[in-house]
């Protein structure tokens, strides 16, 4: 070490006679240096070089000359974020460099290696952090050789199903902070009972420990627990969501983390208050083989310009520097946000920037985004960087979500070019590969981005047709894949909105994008989502993906030209709105498929698109046009120059997409490209790091079991006033509160559910509730009882779903104008008068699979009265099995009924 020292410190007087005989300085920095020796060096951290450039940029003799900071091999611990203000910057033709020494392996390290691991009987490894138990830290990740270990959670990744399912949601409740009952319902749910008792055992001082991750729909979101009622399912989190529970669909997902009682797989870890870490090694992994490391520091660097005042950070250089190790530490209250993860911060970020660049540098094992160019950051650049492991994503260029304040405050000129951008969200998976909002004249070009949970690239950030400065962004030559991942819906390897002119998405290559799909809508190649304007995307090779290879939602004069799409899941093109303008123009496309999904997935009969020159062929099935033959497509004036025909790719299943040279292709005027091109370039080495990605094969989830309907033991008694029914599937077009347990006038107990109709419903079968079941072989039994206003509209169904088609009618009872109506499909109606908000007893009851008949039985019990039964024929014929049991308000004013005391089941047979 002393030679060492002794050799740094001739080098350096060395270079103060270079320095001042050619113009240039070289300040050193080493692991053994000391930030108190002034001159140049060497220093010890990079904190100490910092100050000591800035320094000497104050003297008038610094101020034209370049200035390079060199550090030596070895680990550079980084605790705390180093900031750079204007007065750290460069000049012009004289710029500050900090680099590594040629060779050297310069890693700054804002973790801790785990040491005096001991492996337990039963071949957990286990540690104490001192730290922890003094109260001093806590961590939130476990680094194991760079990756994110997985914390305790329940159910296990590996899982058949690798979640848990809300069974209903929470209107209001009493929150214990304040004993005041009120709206929870972005904030409460009930689970299963089974899948909730993991918790049973966690004392109410530690539930702030216990995470839950919420599953919307192309976001997630993170909470700490604040209350648990186990005897009921109850969970009441400390925070709200950015939706309420079941806002997308019911049956939402959500997982639970860091607790001990999940700790039951392999590669899971957690860590006690007490300072013990234990973690279950995967097969393989030995302590002379594998290393742990903890996060101590939060972020690395940050630049600190003033652009309002015209103060930039300019003129600055990082070359070959590894930043590795950082975390994140949820907030009390949680965290969630809209989209893309927006508001989470990078652990380099930039404010008011001119010229910054970093090159050849990685960052990795991270708990926010990478790198970002925030508010007034221009011609700054991110080159042949490696950036992975990371808890959200990789680059945002722009503002967190804002428009810029002024013209001072814009961000644009930037560029992200030939980096490999993988393996990310691993925390907050709504997270993008490059996020591009509010920002223009930017370069996305030659990334290698790979293995997200959602979109690759996102660009825009106006929803609508709003005036934005989002143009002239260029995303080309991306290799974008394995996106999405079955785990959340809605996203693009590709994902643009809003203004766009001059912007191009052209010569990607993307593939392997896929959603979950059951609440939210697909995964697509190209994905022009509300209000993209005036976009090109051309020469693009789209594969493999679960929606499409495009999809615009709605947009206008977008131009789609020259592209391969091929293999997509469900469909191949969509168009989802239609509006009085051109929606796109679709020309000289080769759109390909091996299965019977649709060729386009909804309607494009109109003249508000414009397809022509394109050549389709399938495989797996017959090219139409919603339904219409060709003939019958080009007979619409449709489909000019179009050709269905097989392109002869050159070997389609093996990734070989070149044409032969008879190609029908080029018929349509389709002008081959070279989609080889996409993806980083140079050294071999480095192109083989982007190649050398595995992501586990795609496992899609299955669909989320049905809500079993419950025996509700006299009605509503376990709710709290406010809350949706136990077990039904709600339908309120997002209006809460019109369906809801009250305690108006209950017949049983304290509680019932109360219905309202409302004329502000966009569709009149709205609102409505049903439960789900599978009742056959036997006596069907639903009952209910119902108290009614005379201007309500009320339906009852029992229905069959497993029908061929939609679903089968088996008794229908109509509550309307102070009646009861039912009847079968060849008798009169049978009405029954009723008294107003009154409460009436209703059981009805037929039979089902090996006990089937062509009719059904009401009995009637009003108040104070004696039960009368009726026989009625079965609506359709083709009922079988009870499926589905509904009530349904089908008017259009405002009124209202309550139901208490529902109950459906198989029971003996009756007379």
């Amino acid at each position: 070490m002393r030679l060492e020292m002794r050799r740094l410190m001739f080098l350096a007087m060395c270079f103060c006679v270079y320095a001042y005989g050619f113009g240039a300085a070289v300040v050193h920095v080493s692991p053994d240096g000391n930030d108190g020796i002034g001159g140049f060096g060497p220093f010890r951290t990079l904190e100490g070089a910092r100050r000591r450039v800035a320094e000497m940029r104050t003297e008038k003799r610094w101020q034209n000359k370049p200035i390079t900071v060199e550090f030596s091999q070895g680990v550079y611990p980084l605790t705390e974020e180093v900031v750079f203000t204007p007065r750290d910057s460069g000049f012009e033709k004289a710029p500050t460099v900090y680099r590594a020494a040629k060779g050297a392996d310069v890693v700054f390290s804002g973790g801790r290696e785990l040491t005096g691991i001991q492996v337990a009987a039963n071949g957990d490894w286990r540690v104490r952090l001192t730290e922890v138990a003094e109260g001093k830290a806590y961590y939130e990740q476990l680094y194991v050789n760079g990756r994110h270990a997985t914390r305790a959670r329940s159910p296990n990744v590996a899982s058949p199903a690798e979640y848990f399912y809300i069974e209903r949601p929470v209107v209001r409740a009493v929150d214990p902070a304040t004993g005041e009952r009120v709206l929870m319902e972005r904030r409460a749910f009930y689970g299963e009972l089974n899948d909730l008792s993991i918790l049973s055992g966690v004392p109410l001082s530690s539930l702030s420990d216990v995470v839950v991750v919420m599953y919307h729909s192309w976001e997630t979101s993170r909470h700490r627990v604040s209350y648990v009622d186990g005897k009921r399912g109850f969970v009441m989190l400390s925070g709200d969501a950015p939706w309420r529970m079941m806002y997308w669909r019911n049956r939402q997902r959500y997982h639970i983390e860091n607790i001990p009682e999940a700790l039951d797989a392999a590669g899971e870890w957690y860590l006690a208050r007490d300072g013990w870490l234990t973690y279950k090694p995967l097969p393989g992994e030995t302590l002379e083989n594998t290393k742990l490391v903890v996060p101590v520091a939060k972020s690395f660097l940050r630049f600190e310009g003033e652009p309002t005042a015209g103060l930039l950070v300019s003129k600055l250089r990082f070359e070959n520097l590894r930043f590795l190790y950082a975390g994140y530490e949820l907030p009390a209250r949680g965290h969630g946000t809209g989209q893309a993860e927006v508001d989470i911060p990078a652990v380099i970020s930039c404010v008011g920037t001119a010229d910054v660049e970093f090159v050849g540098c990685e960052v990795g094992s991270v708990g926010i985004y990478g790198v970002q160019f925030g508010d007034g950051c221009f011609g700054n650049a991110l080159r042949r960087c490696h950036l992975h492991d990371l808890g959200a994503g990789g680059v945002k260029i722009g503002g967190d979500g804002r428009r810029p304040a002024d013209e001072r405050s814009a961000t644009s000129h930037n560029v992200v070019d030939n980096c490999i951008i993988q393996t990310g969200g691993r925390i907050h998976h709504g997270a993008i590969g490059v996020w591009l909002g509010h920002v223009c004249d930017n370069k996305v070009t030659h990334n290698d981005i790979g293995d997200f949970y959602y979109t690759g690239v996102s660009v825009g950030w106006t929803w609508g047709y709003a005036p934005t400065v989002s143009v002239r962004n260029k995303i080309e030559f991306n290799h974008i894949h394995h996106i999405g991942q079955g785990m959340l819906s809605d996203m693009g390897g590709v994902y643009t909105l809003g203004y766009a002119k001059g912007t191009s998405v052209s010569n990607n290559h993307i593939h392997d994008v896929y959603s979950y799909d059951y609440y939210g809508a697909g995964a697509h190649g190209l994905y022009t989502d509300e209000g993209t304007t005036e976009i090109l995307m051309e020469n693009n090779l789209v594969h493999h993906t679960r929606g499409g290879g495009l999809h615009q939602h709605y947009g206008r004069d977008n131009v789609i030209r020259n592209n391969i799409f091929a293999y997509g899941m469900f469909s191949q093109v969509q168009r989802s709105r239609r509006e009085d303008h051109r929606s796109f123009t679709l020309e000289r496309n080769i759109i390909y498929w091996d299965n019977d999904s649709p060729l386009f997935n909804r309607s494009v009969l109109d003249d508000m698109v414009d397809i022509h020159h394109n050549l389709y062929w399938t495989t797996g099935g017959k090219v139409d046009f919603n339904t219409k033959t060709f003939e019958e497509w080009q007979a619409l004036g449709k489909g000019e120059g179009d050709v269905i025909a097989d392109p002869k790719f050159a070997d389609p299943e093996a990734g070989d997409y070149s044409l032969a040279a008879d190609s029908p292709a080029h018929q349509i005027g389709f002008v081959p490209f070279d989609y080889t091109l996409a993806g980083v370039y140079g050294p071999p080495a480095w192109k083989a790091k982007a190649a050398a990605l595995k992501v586990p094969p795609l496992v899609l989830t299955p669909k989320p079991p049905p809500i079993k309907l419950k025996v509700l033991d006299g009605g509503f008694e376990e709710h709290f006033p406010g809350d949706e029914p136990l077990g039904a599937t709600i339908y309120t077009e997002k209006n809460p509160g019109l369906i809801e347990v009250t305690t108006e006038m209950a017949k049983y107990g304290k509680h019932c559910v109360k219905l309202q109709d409302s004329p502000k419903m966009k569709y009149q079968f709205n609102p409505h509730f049903h439960y789900l079941t599978k009742l056959k072989d036997g006596i069907a039994e639903a009952s209910f009882s119902v108290a009614i206003e005379h201007d309500m509209t009320l339906y009852v169904d029992l229905r069959d779903y497993t029908v061929k088609k939609e679903f089968a009618v088996g008794c229908n009872l109509l509550f309307s104008k102070g009646t009861l109506a039912f009847a079968g499909v060849d008798e009169k109606h049978t009405s029954i008068a009723l008294p107003e908000k009154e409460w009436v007893d209703v059981v009805v009851r037929v039979g089902v699979g090996n006990k089937k008949s062509s009719s059904y039985t009401v009995t009637i019990t009003l108040s104070g009265a004696e039960p009368k039964s009726y026989e009625a024929k079965l609506v359709d014929n083709e009922f079988t099995v009870l499926t589905w049991f509904g009530f349904v308000a089908d008017g259009t004013n405002s009124s209202a009924c309550w139901l208490d005391n529902i109950d459906c089941k198989l029971v003996e047979d009756a007379k």
